[in-house]
């Protein structure tokens, strides 16, 4: 989780995507997505506000309970994903070598590092697909944040975690977060972890957003 993975990937650890309807109007508060100038193309708020920086139209990301943002500070993060970016080479590269589209290997190193190559999680995952140290020492990953070692060593596990759960896309994300064991456990369906279900709803919206164009 990159400089705790930007507002958007702490995200995956303190907020569920829990249903309106779970919380009474009094016990419930909202997250904000914007869309925005300057460069930002997504950012997350709890404190919706215009200002030079984030001029943009507000909608209700999700809600949470308010005890979340009672016990911690929301600011404004930005979320990138980049039409182009400086790994293309190397995402096009993997792409071709294992099978797997762009935009999945783009939406994983979205939600994972928000293209942050220095990311390093509170767990010791690193890079831009948080690879975990053993992950990379079975995918041959030695410098885990080089990013071209980084971006082939996770692209690579996510194709074997394609034969593995038979292309289920949701399965595979799941596996990505939790692993594949975990995965199995709850035979072959999504882990009751809500980083784990929030982390595969945030990877399937931006994959379809970059698949969409």
């Amino acid at each position: 989780m990159a400089y705790t993975r930007s507002l958007l990937v702490i995200s995956m650890t303190v907020i569920f995507l829990i249903p309106a309807s779970a919380f009474s109007d009094e016990e419930k508060d909202a997250i904000y997505q914007g869309i925005g100038r300057g460069g930002c193309k997504y950012y997350f708020t709890d404190a919706p506000v215009r200002s030079e920086k984030h001029d943009a139209q507000y909608k209700i990301f999700l809600y949470v309970p308010k005890a979340f943002l009672s016990s911690r500070s929301y600011k404004t993060s930005c979320l990138t994903i980049p039409e182009k970016s400086r790994y293309d080479d190397a995402i096009k590269l993997a792409a071709a070598r294992y099978n797997i589209s762009e935009a999945l290997i783009k939406a994983v190193i979205a939600v994972e590092s928000n293209f942050n190559p220095s990311a390093v999680s509170p767990k010791g995952a690193m890079g831009l697909m948080q690879l975990m140290p053993g992950t990379a020492s079975d995918y041959g990953v030695l410098d885990a944040f080089d990013p071209v070692s980084n971006i082939m060593g996770g692209t690579r596990f996510l194709s074997d975690l394609m034969d593995r759960f038979k292309e289920d896309l949701e399965l595979v994300i799941a596996a990505y977060n939790a692993g594949p064991g975990a995965v199995e456990r709850f035979n072959n369906s999504i882990p009751p972890y809500p980083e784990t279900q929030n982390y595969v709803e945030l990877v399937i919206k931006f994959y379809n957003k970059l698949r969409a164009g």
